[in-house]
């Protein structure tokens, strides 16, 4: 066989070969293989007639199957997925603790596809459900706060059941339809959200002995508060334990609520609240988080497509908080008027 029809055979496979690949990839749904399609939005919630920005997990699928998921934060304006093909069906699937899931199908042209504002209905927390959290919020940039120990002795010194009667026998008043009901807090989380039924106990109950032992030498912690009556009455219920602490001692100070001193401060007395079902997982503005936290923090938010994997870290990192004296939550709260 001479060289010129060897030539044209092969020419003629190489034809064949490239027939058969193009056919084939047809075949798999792949019409054009060209990544050159994005697709981006922002998550939002109306609030009294305001848009806000919204957090959420969101999960992008092609044929049934994932083709990426990221956790959208508050601060986080817009989200955006780039190299996705054109002319192909995607859904968008964006999951919250507490809300319905949201699912959108999308057909993407070439370029920038965006679909603006993407509009959350989320359940919101009834007025006589408990909607808040009273804690004394723990600043470990600041000395003695460093230490678990001393972070520990201060949670089990408090008598948690006592504040919370203090705040509904001072703050509720039927009479002028003011309510303010309280409940000793069990965790982090308010009742009333999707995650507290009331029946894991997580927090650290009173105990002045264990408090004592935890301590090696004598410690003063500065607790920052605002002014009034009711402050006041909570201050002379925390001395009184305290004062039977050897090792410990606390110096109160007045500072105006959104002052830098009040904000910075090794502990603080705060309220923590959500208007939603959903919690809050915005814990990195409020907590000095350490490596191992946020990688459960992070398991929390990448998770929220499986509910009950979600709560299981949530209260896995919540546990740890709470053990670890980085947060000491009193009582839950629900103010509302009749």
């Amino acid at each position: 066989m001479d060289l010129t029809k060897i030539k044209k055979i092969f020419i003629v496979l190489l034809v064949l070969t490239i027939s058969l690949t193009l056919s084939a990839c047809f075949d798999n749904g792949i019409d054009s293989g060209i990544e050159d399609a994005s697709l981006s939005g922002r998550l939002v919630v109306k609030n009294d007639e305001k848009i806000e920005n919204e957090a959420g997990l969101i999960v992008l699928e092609k044929d049934s199957k994932e083709v990426a998921r990221k956790y959208n934060d508050y601060e986080e304006e817009i989200f955006q997925f780039k190299n996705l093909n054109t002319k192909e069906e995607y859904t968008l699937n964006i999951y919250k603790l507490g809300s319905e899931k949201y699912t959108k199908s999308i057909v993407l042209n070439k370029g920038q596809n965006d679909l603006g504002n993407i509009q959350l209905e989320l359940e919101k927390v009834k007025k006589d459900e408990k909607d808040g959290v009273f804690i004394f919020e723990i600043n470990t940039e600041y000395s003695p706060m460093q230490k678990e120990n001393v972070r520990k002795a201060l949670a089990y010194s408090i008598n948690k059941k006592e504040i919370s009667d203090i705040a509904e026998n001072f703050l509720d008043n039927p009479e002028e339809n003011r309510r303010y009901i309280t409940e000793k807090a069990n965790r982090i989380t308010p009742q009333g959200l999707i995650v507290n039924d009331g029946s894991n106990n997580m927090n650290l109950e009173q105990n002045i002995s264990k408090a004592d032992s935890l301590l090696e030498q004598n410690y003063t912690i500065k607790i920052n508060h605002v002014g009034g009556e009711f402050y006041e009455l909570i201050v002379n219920s925390i001395k009184k334990d305290i004062d039977n602490i050897d090792k410990l001692n606390v110096n109160f100070n007045i500072e105006k609520f959104n002052s830098e001193e009040y904000q910075k401060a090794p502990v603080s007395l705060k309220v923590w609240s959500s208007e939603y079902k959903s919690p809050l997982l915005s814990y990195e503005e409020f907590v000095d988080l350490d490596k191992e936290d946020k990688s459960l923090l992070n398991k929390i938010k990448m998770n929220l497509d499986s509910q009950s994997k979600a709560l299981e870290y949530l209260d896995e990192f919540e546990s740890k908080l709470i053990e670890e004296g980085k947060v000491i939550p009193v009582y839950h709260r629900a103010s509302y008027e009749e």
